[in-house]
């Protein structure tokens, strides 16, 4: 029997139960392409183990409260001041074609709950794009539940909007996007990723900016890539926001000496980003120490 029939023909109440292992039994079976080891939620060691683990018990609604790209803004505020937000545009429940009219003629369109293509999409030119198109989409995304298709269920708790924000400057090719990863102890790393909609490469550095060796996902590594002279600005800026969090991943764009923040993100790539070599999953499960008792990360 189909399994989208089995969901209308069975009570909720059962069915839970085999959604749950559907769920189980697909990202096992996926974990183990993409790392090679079995999956060991209940006592995790590894990076990649610790993130399924909050995958599974994190206190998701206080997650999401960090995870909306739009109520994020006022902990950031609070943190570290506005000055670091990148301007918005507007915000809505549902896009019409009146709301372009009131646009700039560039801009980027968001959803608060998801990411990928299916929920951003840059204009950079309003008179030739097409409107239309734009506003099917991210009104569709808007029905789309994120946090269900990826484990990730703290995005199911969002409430689900639209935001546009200011275009940055160079975001056609997609501007610097620094990946601060944070272990609660003044360890981080730094993902460098560039050219995100073109030639995407990327770098990983420690937190004194020296280049490693470690790779995620094996994209193309960068050339000569100076120390930016603000980073330690931005490394301060990452160690103040991820203060509350026994780990967490900090995103900042940095344009011409422009800080802007990005997203705060729990489980970065879902869990599911090779990394390379092989120790270093187990290296940066070593730096990150479950606080179980924070119950604002945790359930159990």
């Amino acid at each position: 029997m189909p399994i989208k029939l089995i969901d209308k023909l069975i009570p909720n109440s059962i069915t839970k139960y085999f959604k749950r292992w559907r769920y189980d039994r697909r990202y096992q079976r996926k974990f183990m392409e993409v790392h090679g080891y079995d999956l060991n939620e209940e006592s995790p060691s590894t990076f990649s183990e610790k993130l399924f683990y909050r995958k599974r018990y994190g206190n998701f609604e206080e997650m999401a409260k960090f995870s909306d790209k739009y109520a994020v803004r006022a902990y950031v505020e609070s943190k570290i001041g506005k000055q670091y937000l990148i301007p918005i545009l507007g915000v809505y429940k549902k896009l019409t074609l009146n709301d372009m009219d009131k646009l700039p003629n560039q801009f980027v369109v968001k959803t608060t709950h998801g990411s990928g293509k299916k929920h951003i999409e840059i204009v950079l030119d309003k008179k030739s794009h097409n409107l239309k198109s734009l506003i099917e989409k991210m009104n569709h995304a808007l029905t789309l539940d994120f946090g269900y298709e990826r484990k990730e269920l703290w995005y199911t708790k969002i409430d689900k909007k639209i935001i546009i924000e200011q275009l940055l400057p160079n975001s056609g090719a997609g501007p610097d996007d620094y990946k601060f990863h944070c272990f609660g102890n003044g360890k981080m790393y730094i993902v460098l990723d560039r050219g995100r909609f073109k030639e995407h490469k990327r770098s990983v550095f420690d937190e004194n900016w020296q280049l490693t060796k470690v790779t995620l996902n094996s994209y193309p590594a960068l050339d000569n890539i100076d120390k930016p002279i603000n980073f330690d600005i931005m490394k301060n800026l990452a160690e103040t926001l991820s203060a509350d969090f026994d780990y967490i991943r900090v995103d900042f764009y940095n344009i011409k000496g422009k800080i802007y923040f990005g997203e705060l993100t729990f489980s970065n790539a879902n869990g599911m980003s090779k990394l390379s070599p092989e120790n270093i999953d187990r290296l940066w499960g070593d730096l990150w120490n479950i606080d179980h008792e924070n119950r604002q990360l945790y359930s159990k």
